[in-house]
């Protein structure tokens, strides 16, 4: 039998849960329907995608799962969670996790009203990119796709997963989920798929976003679809590549900064890292399905601490005309 602990976790109410690896466990077919049960949200646990870390006291190798059981190259939201999770093993204020060919420096940062709080530097963010997002253009900043049938203008990025970033004057979420299914839809014109996010500024330095995930739909918050929105808004406002952009999504809110390095823009993601809860799981009996028994122990204080945050933004997003 084999037992994992998993870590409840969430960044911006991005449901993420963080499971150390027991030594010699192959990362193989079973594992991806483990994780199918484990996201399942019919079953004892649920969330948006895994974080499987080996060797938290050493160098950190992680590897991200989405709901469905396949790999992603990576989950800004969940890195901050298991971010925290490595410096609190660790007893560190900082430390560099890889995940597949992309390095992340993880920092402690100040607690916000009682919330914990985590920033990431990421990968560069590449506007021109070696593989198409719009099919047949290694470039596309601020033209409209003529198949996808909107007046929106959009720009394709990778951070190092791919998004579709248009600017709106306000926010309508029936749209943006039309468009994203739409571009889940045209594979022909968007051959590796792409996120898409709609960002309505609020003031010079303050963005709202929301994202429709690929493979996932409308999501309470995407932390790479922060950095990718801030980069968009930043670059066509015309902003210092040092301006500290906040950004607010339904599910919290969240830092994104920027600077270059070798010529390229470098981001870092800063924001909550909430622990949920923690359970233990026989991994057999998640192979086999969602119906498996979990014992848990919750952390109360840290979601009444979080569920404060949470209700300031959306209070200020309220103010701001924004309707969720």
């Amino acid at each position: 039998m084999t037992v994992l602990d998993v870590l409840s976790t969430h960044g911006a109410r991005n449901d993420i849960l963080v499971v150390e690896l027991p030594q010699g466990l192959a990362l193989d077919a079973d594992l991806s329907r483990a994780v199918r049960s484990l996201c399942d949200r019919t079953g004892p646990l649920g969330a948006d995608g895994v974080y499987f870390v080996d060797r938290v006291t050493d160098t950190p190798e992680a590897v991200f799962y989405n709901p469905d059981g396949s790999k992603a190259s990576l989950c800004g939201n969940g890195m901050r969670c298991l971010g925290r999770y490595i410096l609190e093993r660790r007893g560190q204020d900082s430390a560099v996790v890889h995940t597949g060919p992309y390095r992340f420096r993880i920092d402690r940062a100040p607690d916000s009203h009682g919330v914990r709080q985590i920033a990431v530097s990421l990968p560069p963010v590449a506007f021109r990119v070696d593989t198409p997002i719009v099919a047949g253009a290694h470039e596309w900043f601020d033209e409209a796709v003529p198949a996808l049938g909107s007046p929106l203008r959009f720009t394709a990025l990778a951070v190092p997963n791919s998004h579709l970033i248009a600017i709106v004057d306000r926010y309508d979420e029936k749209e943006l989920i039309s468009v994203g299914r739409r571009v889940e839809a045209l594979t022909e014109t968007f051959p590796i798929g792409a996120n898409v996010s709609f960002v309505q500024p609020l003031s010079n330095n303050e963005i709202f976003v929301s994202t429709f995930e690929r493979g996932v739909g409308l999501t309470l918050s995407c932390g790479s679809g922060v950095i990718a929105s801030s980069a968009v808004y930043a670059r066509l406002a015309g902003l210092p590549t040092a301006t500290a952009l906040t950004v607010r999504n339904p599910g919290g809110r969240s830092t994104a900064t920027f600077h270059e390095e070798s010529g390229r823009l470098v981001p870092t993601l800063q924001g909550n890292a909430t622990f949920v809860s923690s359970s233990t799981v026989n991994l057999e009996d998640a192979i086999a399905g969602p119906g498996f028994e979990v014992h848990t122990e919750r952390f109360p204080e840290e979601v009444a601490a979080y569920t404060v945050l949470d209700q300031a933004n959306r209070t200020r997003l309220a103010e701001l005309g924004v309707v969720l």
